[in-house]
């Protein structure tokens, strides 16, 4: 354990992080999500960033215009 100028103490914590046997993938936790998946997500996403809530509202809009029934 080591502390904080301030006194307080700090855990380290390992990550929760699983080898599984035979196959030696990394798993997240528990779960059946591998540390492989995790990492090429976070890839994707910074290439393709997520819309903002006014893009969305406004192609939601352009589309139930374009399917609205004419002469309206």
């Amino acid at each position: 354990m080591t502390s904080l100028a301030n006194g307080l103490p700090l855990h380290a914590e390992l990550p929760p992080l699983r080898v599984e046997e035979g196959g030696g993938v990394v798993r997240i936790g528990n779960s059946r999500i591998s540390l492989d998946l995790v990492v090429e997500q976070c890839e994707n996403e910074s290439e393709h960033p997520r819309p903002s809530r006014q893009e969305l509202i406004a192609r939601r809009n352009a589309r139930e215009k374009s399917n609205a029934p004419a002469g309206q």
